[in-house]
């Protein structure tokens, strides 16, 4: 009588071999990097929206403080507004010591030296993130060149033309205002629009100061659309901001603007070609000042 065989004891190893082995197929994969991709696409410009939009509010807020700085100013002064630029005004530096002894003169005739004791004198106020990383090496040693280039680079730049006067617009020229009035408000009670008058506005300029010929952010002073003639192109152009004036649409083709109420809002440049936002006396979008015997 046959004895049936013991049974063959389970060979491990070749069982394990014999499973399905876990893991993704290549049309899994390809999903997955799919949808990742996906996401980054999404996330990426919005993360940079809302770094924009955060550096924007910071922007706005410097301008609200300027303006705040500004009639702080006019109160100190009896009324009188800031000018733009006019030489022969003391300006100081934070120390106290007169600037036109320590640099070039034409940096003590510029308005931010002038209204930096109104905002505590801090002059990073005054400056776009990139012009103070470029000051902060100057700064430590009390260079010069740093009182000259954070008067000439403040992220916003004056309507002096039409508000406090501009030497350079033919502010304070006797010959000037002889031939075409007095064009330019000197006090706030001169004003009769402060809710559509322009006092500052995000600028720029080609860095020239820096060495290099990149655009800078930041400019002491914007040229309104017309003047005796018309002095912006028609069209901007992003490598030369002097073309529209200095003025810089540096968010979202906008520009910070700020008014003699205190508002601040952000504005197109070419919502900003209206001579009424930047000449109390405008009565037109194309009006230009005219000498007062009408020739």
């Amino acid at each position: 009588m046959r004895h049936p065989s013991p049974a063959q004891p389970l060979d491990v190893h070749r069982t394990r071999s014999a499973l399905p082995t876990p893991g993704f197929t290549l049309v899994e994969v390809l999903v997955v990097v799919t949808m990742i991709a996906v996401l980054l696409a999404i996330l990426i410009p919005a993360a940079s929206s809302v770094r924009a939009s955060a550096r924007e509010s910071v922007e706005r807020s410097a301008a609200r403080n300027l303006l705040t700085a500004w009639n702080l100013y006019a109160q100190d002064h009896r009324g009188r507004l800031l000018p733009g630029y006019r030489s022969g005004l003391p300006a100081f530096d934070p120390e106290g010591i007169p600037i036109d002894g320590q640099t070039l003169g034409v940096a003590a005739a510029r308005y931010p030296w002038r209204i930096a004791p109104y905002l505590g004198n801090a002059v990073d106020e005054l400056t776009a993130p990139s012009v103070a990383r470029s000051l902060d090496g100057r700064r430590a040693g009390d260079d010069p060149e740093y009182l000259y280039l954070a008067s000439l680079h403040p992220r916003f730049g004056l309507n002096g033309t039409f508000v406090g006067g501009d030497e350079g617009a033919g502010g304070f020229n006797p010959g000037f205002e002889t031939a075409f009035g007095r064009f330019y408000r000197t006090s706030l009670s001169e004003i009769r629009r402060p809710e559509s008058l322009l006092v500052f506005t995000s600028a720029a300029s080609v860095g020239g100061s820096f060495g290099d010929p990149e655009v800078v952010e930041g400019y002491f002073r914007v040229k309104p659309p017309r003047f005796t003639s018309s002095q912006w192109q028609a069209a901007g152009d992003s490598a030369d901001p002097a073309a529209v004036g200095h003025v810089d649409p540096r968010w979202s083709d906008r520009a910070v603007v700020g008014f003699v109420s205190g508002e601040v809002d952000a504005r197109p440049v070419e919502g900003l070609r209206d001579m009424r936002l930047w000449a109390d006396q405008a009565d037109a979008h194309d009006w230009t000042l005219l000498p007062v015997n009408g020739g």
